[in-house]
Formats: structure tokens, sequence, C-alpha cells
């Protein structure tokens, strides 16, 4: 089996929903953190889950996607109630969701530039 970059993009994504999943219900003692604040953290995981899913997607799929990433940002905030050493507020809510809507429209402008490229040298 050949592994092509379709397969490979979406595979990332996949395991990228799997990684913010679990880091986001680990108790904050076992969190890891690094120097950024949360709310960057929580952009910058998004945003990089938003661009692994674009490239080869459409533009119903990439809608799915920003909703789907915004709901599930939203779920885990709520269940970070729960969870002892984590808070829950709006602004995690907020820098996931735009983080996930700037990472999707970064993936499919940078996928179609790269398309655009391709072509013309051909």
């Amino acid at each position: 089996m050949r592994l092509n970059f379709e397969t490979l993009s979406r595979a990332g994504f996949w395991i990228c929903v799997v990684i913010i999943i679990v880091l986001s219900v680990l108790p904050g003692s076992m969190r890891p953190h690094t120097m950024a604040s949360g709310y960057v953290e929580h952009f910058i995981a998004y945003a990089g889950t938003g661009f692994l899913f674009a490239p080869f997607s459409g533009p119903r799929a990439r809608f799915a996607a920003a909703i789907g990433l915004a709901a599930l940002s939203g779920a885990l905030e709520l269940l970070q109630l729960k969870i002892p050493g984590r808070t829950a507020d709006l602004g995690g809510f907020f820098a996931s969701s735009s983080g996930a809507w700037l990472g999707l429209l970064a993936g499919a402008v940078a996928w179609s530039l790269w398309v655009n490229h391709r072509t013309r040298r051909a």
C-alpha cells in the first residue's frame, strides 16, 4: 500500500483530534505545559488540526469540520468542569474555535496555491 499526502493528512487530522481530547481530559497536574498561555495552546492545537483537514475536503466538509471542532471545543471545556485541577472558560472555547476556523481557511488557501503552482509548472 502506498501512502499519499491525502492519506497522511487525514490520518494526521484524526491523530490531532485524539491528542486534543486526551490532553483536555487529563487532570491539571498531569497535563504537559508549554511556556505559552492556555489560549495560545488552544489556538495552535486547533489551527494545526484544521490545517490538516482542509487540503482534501470541499467547502461543505470544511464547514462541517469548523462546526465539529467548535462543538468539540465547547464539549471539552464543559467536561473540564468535572476534572480535578482543570477550569473551563469562554476564552478557551473562542481560542480553540477561532484556531480551527483559521487553520481550515489557511489549509484551503495553501492547498489551492500549491495546486495552482503545480498546474502552471506542468
